[in-house]
């Protein structure tokens, strides 16, 4: 395990962010030339990389993986690996405007809410107010993944309404923006404090019960799922406690990352092609934890199993690859679950990579997809049968 910073271990308080930015720093004009330069050298070495291996038997390629998969993933692995965290957060949209775009492309309602300790939340659907236009009502409450330094994509608002060709009436998708890590900035504790700020605006300001939410989270998106459920019941003493009755209606995890205590030479290796690479998961795990030893909640299979039995949740979904990078938490999470939480359906997909039905589309494969076939049919369920198309509005407000 990583020996955690003498600089933590005196600290009294967790880190508060001063603003509800959620970039960690914007680049200068030289930051710009910098990114840009290496981004184009990236690009320039993915392109020979793939006129390299065009013939369809390179020995490069992991067995059975297309021309257009092994660039794919490859160009993933690339870019995370040579630019920093700021760097991609400059280069990427910011969630607000994902958000804002998705809205307008589907006439939805966009309300933006700013929470304590600098987290924002973006409701898009329902009315005016934040709440559903249709009955009976379900808020998606999504944790976005991306190492916890990059923003939300447009895909995974895809994913919150189960890809569906257009969003339903009767359900609100609450997206948290929340302050993403650099090397310095926005580490452990902060979002596990925007995500409880989150979860007491909904139960205590727009008074929405828990039997009314569904929890879903993505990668790192998964892990805050984890850590807020179990700081519900068993609070953070770094994070303040919310008053919490009930459970959530359900709860999906997409190949959660959850041992970021673990050192590079400990992961398991992987015969097959992943979007992910070790050292990139690393670097990510030190940066959001800022040297915090292993906790509950930053560790969260570390959690003593009676945690486990008191999860306020329903019915839990746990989907991941059995060709990832991160396919043992996701198999020692489904051990636990097993045991401890009974309405739960855990499944390794076969063939599968990480959060693979969300790379399926954001990388352009549009391959079959069983996760994706197995969590539509699990949020129909969940969601109710009947489908209330929202009526276009016309633009977004916020």
């Amino acid at each position: 395990m990583r020996t955690p910073s003498p600089t933590h271990r005196s600290r009294q308080t967790p880190q508060t962010p001063q603003s509800h930015r959620e970039r960690a720093e914007n680049l200068t004009l030289c930051g710009w030339l910098s990114t840009l330069s290496r981004a184009a050298c990236i690009t320039f070495h993915l392109l020979y990389k793939a006129a390299r291996d065009i013939r369809p038997h390179s020995i490069r390629r992991a067995k059975g993986l297309s021309f257009h998969e092994f660039v794919a993933y490859h160009g993933m692995r690339l870019y995370q690996g040579r630019l920093t965290p700021v760097q991609i957060q400059n280069l990427l949209p910011s969630t607000e405007k994902t958000c804002g775009r998705f809205a307008r492309k589907h006439g939805l309602v966009h309300r933006v809410v700013q929470l304590d300790y600098g987290g924002v939340v973006h409701q898009l659907g329902g009315d005016a107010t934040g709440l559903s236009t249709g009955d009976p009502v379900r808020h998606v409450v999504l944790f976005h993944g991306g190492g916890y330094m990059a923003p939300a994509l447009g895909r995974h608002l895809e994913l919150a309404i189960g890809f569906a060709d257009r969003p339903r009436g009767d359900v609100v998708v609450h997206m948290l923006q929340y302050g993403l890590v650099s090397e310095h900035t926005n580490q452990y504790p902060v979002q596990l404090q925007q995500a409880t700020s989150l979860i007491h605006h909904l139960l205590h300001t727009q008074h929405i019960a828990p039997s009314q939410i569904i929890l879903l989270g993505d990668s790192a998106g998964a892990h805050l799922l984890l850590s807020l459920s179990l700081h519900l019941h068993h609070p953070n003493p770094l994070v303040k406690s919310i008053p919490f009755e009930g459970r959530f209606a359900g709860a999906v995890l997409l190949s959660p990352w959850l041992s970021l205590h673990t050192p590079v030479q400990a992961m398991r290796d992987t015969d097959a092609e992943d979007v992910l690479d070790k050292e990139s998961l690393a670097r990510w795990a030190d940066g959001f934890l800022g040297g915090a030893p292993p906790d509950p909640w930053n560790d969260p299979l570390t959690a003593p199993r009676e945690w486990w039995t008191e999860l306020p949740i329903e019915d839990i979904l746990l989907l991941y690859g059995e060709e990832e990078l991160l396919r043992d938490d996701g198999a020692r999470l489904a051990g636990v679950l097993g045991e401890c939480h009974a309405s739960t359906v855990a499944v390794a997909v076969p063939g599968e990579v990480h959060v693979h039905m969300v790379m399926n589309q954001f990388l352009l494969l549009k391959k079959p997809c069983e996760s994706e076939e197995l969590y539509k049919r699990w949020m129909e369920r969940h969601l109710g049968g009947r489908v209330m198309e929202v009526a276009v509005k016309g633009g977004d407000s916020t």
